[in-house]
C-alpha cells in the first residue's frame, strides 16, 4: 500500500475514484481554501470504487437526501470550519460503530 493525496473541491457534494479497498486516513487543509484527502491505496489494483464526499460549513443544514454519513474530519481553514463526510452506500459494508 501507498499513501495518495486526493485534492478536494470546496463544493457540497463530489465524487472521487480510488482503488478498491482504499482506506481513508485524513482530510486536512494544506493551503488556504484547499482541502485534501489522504488515503492508503494499493496502486496496482485495476478496480476502482467511487466515494461520495460531502463538505459542509458549520451551521449548514445536512440534507436528508445525502443519506447516512460518516464524519471524516472537521477542518479549520482560516475563518472557515468545514465538516467533511463520506456518504455511506447501503451495500458498502462500512462499519459505522467504530
Amino acid at each position: 500500500m501507498r499513501i495518495y493525496k486526493y485534492p478536494l473541491e470546496l463544493v457540497r457534494k463530489q465524487e472521487i475514484e480510488v482503488p478498491q479497498g482504499s482506506i481513508i486516513l485524513s482530510v486536512k487543509s494544506q493551503e488556504k481554501n484547499k482541502l485534501s484527502l489522504w488515503a492508503a491505496v494499493t496502486p496496482d489494483i485495476d478496480v476502482f470504487e467511487t466515494y461520495t464526499i460531502i463538505t459542509l460549513a458549520t451551521g449548514v443544514e445536512i440534507p436528508e437526501t445525502y443519506g447516512q454519513l460518516q464524519l471524516l474530519n472537521t477542518v479549520l481553514d482560516g475563518p472557515f470550519v468545514w465538516h467533511v463526510f463520506l456518504a455511506i452506500k447501503e451495500d458498502s459494508g462500512v462499519d459505522l460503530t467504530q
